[in-house]
């Protein structure tokens, strides 16, 4: 049954799908006759949502329809509230949508059927009521209390709380707080790259358990993880952050999210370093400490002790060796004859690990990356074009018939790709020369702090040929390194 179409002589009264009816006069939402609570504020998303089903609706249309120029509040976080209000009273899940998709970083489609229930109206009537319905100026002035701070603030009574162990026998999946769950299926999301997703369940866990430290800081973590500039995503994750540490201030995944959030946007080398070393002095075997500490001194050129963290991470952790990439600290420190070692072994251990599944992971481009551009430090063209035949093969499309190719199908899929491989498109420029255009792209990231390269300007190799320019210096000033000794640029050929 599909949602009737507009007639000029009828109008809808009500929006009926599954076993729910909206009505759109009152904004009540009744379940086989019983009211379900409802905000109005998310039953006016709702309505839109039902009224244009199977239909994608932007974010920006629903800002405009629904809040107007009348934004009190970081609106990302309002809509997001408001989402996994309705969610939360259709019963339906992000992961497993029945009603409410999330498309990213577009908007939302409604899946179910709707039938439009229409009344009898004149003609007259009938075009006054054509155009959009806006919501009543008191749900405009009332924004601050009924959608984004409600998450951050508001309580829902007694209730299981997050970051403390389950009663004891407590086992069963049934039997976890619905809370807990939603957290644990966003870090399962989570640890299999799906950010857009987690992120909408730990959004979900928070509006049944507003006191839980772990949800927020998971919050923010994914966030960060996006690489997306800094006006997409600054705000909401340091207002997580924050609220994670009012909550617990012994919060050290919190902590990692500061270090991250200072290192990635605010450039702030000084504080990165200090909120990393408080989150390992809170907990000693939190890998993500010590591989994010790792980060900012290979950044400043403290080689010897981001190695020292980057081993420490890996024992922790040695399953994660594909993110955090020993192979690439080797090379930006120079070290490309251990690189290529390094690179070898992890590519080793994800092709025993992916033995029997299908190709073409995106893992093989990080254990490949540090490899080809190391050979090509030590000069030796040929063996980084093996790596980048190997890659492709591993990477399950056709092997590229020179370097040249090879970096100029990268720059492509850099380009269809989100901002978080904006990287990959700056290095495909600089090897095939075109250094204006990756001076371009570097100087957007900058500005708009995208992306994950910026901080590694002044040591990074790759970057090697733009040394010298006007407009490297450029660089260095907005990503705040013009003041830190350079690193030493080895020429090529030469063996780190």
């Amino acid at each position: 049954m599909a949602i009737l179409p507009a007639r000029a002589d009828r109008r809808a009264s009500s929006f009926r799908f599954g076993d729910f009816e909206l009505r759109l006069d009152s904004g009540e939402l009744l379940r086989a006759g019983t009211v379900v609570k409802l905000q109005p504020r998310p039953a006016k998303v709702l309505e839109i949502l039902a009224g244009q089903a199977g239909k994608v609706v932007t974010r920006e249309e629903l800002r405009r329809t629904v809040w107007g120029e009348e934004t009190y509040v970081d609106f990302d976080l309002a809509l997001n509230f408001c989402i996994l209000q309705i969610r939360r009273a259709l019963g339906d899940s992000a992961a497993r949508p029945r009603f409410v998709a999330t498309i990213p970083r577009r908007g939302y489609r409604f899946l179910a059927p709707v039938e439009a229930v229409g009344r009898e109206v004149g003609p007259q009537v009938a075009e006054q009521t054509a155009a959009p319905r806006q919501p009543p100026a008191r749900w405009r002035a009332n924004l601050a209390g009924t959608c984004a701070l409600t998450l951050l603030l508001s309580t829902i009574g007694p209730g299981a709380r997050l970051g403390r162990p389950l009663p004891p026998g407590i086992a069963a999946p049934e039997q976890v707080p619905p809370a807990q769950q939603r957290y644990l299926e966003g870090r399962y999301l989570q640890a299999v790259g799906e950010m857009d997703q987690a992120k909408v369940v730990f959004e979900e866990a928070a509006v049944l358990d507003p006191q839980s430290s772990p949800v927020f800081a998971a919050i923010g973590q994914v966030l960060l993880g996006t690489g997306r500039p800094a006006r997409e995503v600054l705000t909401t994750a340091e207002t997580a952050e924050r609220r994670a540490l009012e909550l617990d201030s012994r919060n050290f995944v919190a902590y990692v999210d500061r270090g991250q959030r200072l290192f990635q946007f605010e450039y702030d080398w000084r504080g990165a370093e200090g909120a990393f070393r408080r989150a390992i002095q809170l907990e000693p075997r939190s890998a993500q400490g010590h591989f994010g500490l790792a980060n900012v001194l290979a950044a400043q050129g403290r080689h010897d002790e981001a190695w020292a963290e980057v081993n420490r991470a890996l024992a922790l952790e040695p399953e994660r060796r594909l993110a955090i990439n020993p192979a690439w600290f080797c090379y930006i420190a120079r070290r490309h004859d251990e690189a290529i070692e390094q690179a070898l072994r992890t590519i080793d251990l994800a092709l025993a690990a992916t033995r029997g599944t299908a190709s073409g992971r995106p893992d093989f481009q990080q254990a490949y990356w540090p490899l080809i551009v190391a050979e090509l430090a030590k000069g030796d063209a040929r063996a980084a074009l093996t790596a980048a035949r190997d890659e492709a093969r591993a990477m399950g499309v056709c092997p590229p018939a020179s370097l040249a190719g090879f970096w100029s199908r990268a720059q492509r899929e850099a380009a269809k790709a989100d901002s978080a491989n904006r990287g990959l498109a700056v290095e495909a420029a600089i090897e095939l020369g075109e250094y204006d255009h990756a001076f371009d792209l570097l100087s957007r990231q900058c500005e708009e702090r995208s992306g994950f390269g910026i901080p590694f300007l002044r040591v990074n190799p790759i970057y090697d040929p733009l040394r010298g320019l006007p407009r490297f210096a450029e660089l260095l000033r907005c990503a705040k390194l013009a003041y830190i000794a350079p690193a030493p640029v080895r020429s090529a050929g030469k063996a780190g």
